[in-house]
């Protein structure tokens, strides 16, 4: 069993980190650099881009780019040498922005100044839309004259880049322009992507990743019509990988927009956001065979991943479908200070139950915030029980410890579990069921703490896996819903 802080952030957590689990090799990054430090090289440094990566990653730059700033002293219109330098102002950019800003301007002054060239053409281009990926209100004006500025270089055919460019143009006007003037602007742009991809102008990534810029940019304002975006690109992507050849950055995308899809979902919509994730899983089987055998094991994490985050989402969606019904009574226990009433049948009082256990710490740190419950309610007809089992739990006073023996008479373990309650903060009534008793199952009990609010009629109201303070309150404003009834 999870604790139920586990429990609550689990879906959210795995979201968020899922898409890493299959990796197709990128820049590590450099975390905070030290620009100012004193280093000496015995050797000289080799400007390659695996002596950058190499470097990024130790965060040892600054011989690397007194080298390379050098080198370029010398030839300053070297393409290999530019594009070393472009990667180092993109990681200063991320990591010391004023360092990186300075340097991005310029890398890019010098490029404008040089003969045109194909190979000019393209650095400044990719120079400008690393940068640009930046949200910064300070720096979107000059971003966008930035992009303005090379969008004739981009050639005809590279419709990619054009919308990759433009995404990134419309973003940091929502920073500094009408935003409802952009969202008309960006649902023209999404629309227009739609039609290039179903006539494989551009590929699903790119209407993919676009989708998700949308919905990061106005999903509090059009929820409707980026959910509309959403599932649209979604049909659209499953039609594409059933298709063709699959790069894995076409893949990783997928993986991130699935995800996102299934994370917007999940609080409104969860049976929707568990069917997501489960055809995002049967997608990535169908497709694995195309990968490396490297690759594949990437991918098996990121299914069984799937295979847990969806386990969780059962249980959450079932959950839901408790809400509403009777509350099953708590059978074959031993109570402390529980009314005798609701020993037989949860009804006639508004209830919280509280179900936890002694050797969890999270249990233990939520009993101080349920005591502030029952505090706030202790002159209306809110009863608060403690539902946990016996596990062997003995306290040992003198050491303010939990410990856990094989054999603890009930009585014992009774006494035991009220005095670590009081010690953490609270003394709400007990209720003590046999490690066999089928009752934190009947509630969908999976992590602990869980909370389960149920009104005078013995119905079910609400019920709050974790400590989360949001859950806490929403307990609290329901029970004041319901003693006004």
């Amino acid at each position: 069993m999870l604790d139920g802080c586990r429990r609550s952030t689990l879906l959210r957590l795995w979201l968020v980190c899922l898409p890493i689990c299959f990796s197709i090799g990128s820049i590590a990054s450099a975390d905070k650099l030290v620009l100012g430090q004193d280093q000496k090289e015995s050797q000289a440094v080799p400007l390659t881009v695996e002596e950058f990566q190499k470097r990024a990653k130790n965060k040892d730059l600054v011989p690397f780019i007194t080298e390379l700033d050098k080198a370029l002293e010398k030839t300053p219109s070297d393409p290999s040498l530019l594009g070393l330098e472009l990667q180092v102002d993109q990681l200063l950019l991320i990591n010391q922005r004023e360092q990186g800003i300075k340097r991005f301007r310029g890398w890019i002054s010098k490029l404008e100044k040089l003969p045109r060239s194909n190979s000019i053409d393209k650095l400044l281009v990719a120079g400008v839309f690393n940068a640009t990926v930046i949200q910064d209100v300070a720096l979107a004006n000059e971003f966008i004259s930035w992009i303005d500025a090379v969008s004739d270089r981009i050639p005809q055919g590279e419709s990619v880049t054009q919308a990759n460019l433009r995404g990134n143009r419309l973003s940091l006007q929502c920073l500094v322009e009408d935003k409802a003037k952009v969202e008309a602007e960006f649902s023209n742009f999404i629309a227009g992507l739609q039609e290039a991809t179903s006539d494989q102008r551009i590929p699903a990534s790119i209407l993919a990743s676009q989708t998700m810029r949308y919905k990061s940019l106005f999903w509090t304002s059009h929820r409707e019509e980026s959910l509309k975006n959403l599932l649209k690109a979604r049909k659209t992507y499953i039609d594409f990988l059933q298709k063709g050849k699959v790069t894995p950055q076409d893949l990783l995308v997928y993986i991130q927009f699935m995800t996102t899809c299934a994370s917007e979902m999940t609080k409104e919509l969860p049976r929707d956001s568990y069917n997501v994730l489960d055809e995002l899983k049967e997608q990535l089987k169908l497709v694995q065979p195309q990968f490396s055998d490297e690759q594949k094991k990437s991918l098996d994490t990121t299914i069984k991943s799937l295979d847990q985050g969806l386990k969780q989402l059962d249980i959450a969606i079932r959950q839901l479908d408790l809400i509403g019904t009777r509350a099953p009574a708590i059978l074959d226990a031993k109570f402390l200070d529980v009314p005798e009433e609701l020993q037989k049948e949860l009804k006639g009082k508004v209830t919280l139950l509280v179900f936890w256990a002694a050797w969890s710490e999270p249990c233990l740190k939520s009993l101080a915030r349920i005591e502030k419950i029952r505090d706030e309610f202790k002159d209306q007809e809110l009863a608060v029980v403690g539902v946990t089992k016996f596990y062997g739990i003995v306290w040992d006073e003198s050491a303010k410890r939990v410990d856990r023996q094989s054999e603890v008479a009930p009585e014992a373990e009774l006494q035991a579990l009220q005095a670590i309650a009081k010690h953490h903060g609270t003394s709400f009534g007990m209720a003590v069921v046999p490690e066999a008793s089928k009752l934190f199952e009947q509630y969908l009990v999976s992590g602990i703490p869980q909370l389960v609010l149920i009104d005078a009629n013995g119905t079910i109201k609400l019920i709050r896996p974790g400590i989360t303070e949001a859950h806490f309150t929403s307990i609290e404003t329901e029970a004041r819903d319901l003693m006004k009834k």
